[in-house]
């Protein structure tokens, strides 16, 4: 059940026809409040960003691009290093869960934000 967070009522409606289970590959289902117009996210502590890995750098750091975020870490790619200092990086750097959900062995990634 959807609470709406501007008014709490609990009149709420998908505005997307799809199962919950459609979040994990990406979707974000919207609801709209019945009562004062509301719309946004269902679950809005999920946040989904791509981000681009540089392995080996100097040092450790986040630069926004826009489309993505640039994160160098000084770990070499390879035994996972590189992407468990991606997600101890990336949940300093926001104070929240990091996970990644794509890209495992890319440089390119996909990583879920969880609060």
């Amino acid at each position: 059940m959807n609470i709406c967070p501007k008014c709490k009522s609990k009149r709420v409606k998908n505005l997307t026809n799809i199962d919950y289970k459609v979040i994990a590959l990406g979707a974000n289902p919207l609801f709209k409040c019945l009562d004062c117009g509301f719309e946004g996210e269902i679950f809005p502590e999920l946040k989904k960003i791509k981000i681009k890995v540089k392995a080996n750098a100097k040092k450790n750091l986040i630069e926004d691009k826009g489309d993505y975020f640039l994160v160098s870490v000084k770990e070499k790619a390879e035994n996972n290093k590189a992407n468990l200092a991606v997600i101890k990086l990336l949940s300093k750097h926001f104070k929240k869960q990091a996970k990644i959900i794509k890209g495992l062995r890319s440089k390119e990634k996909v990583v879920e934000i969880i609060s």
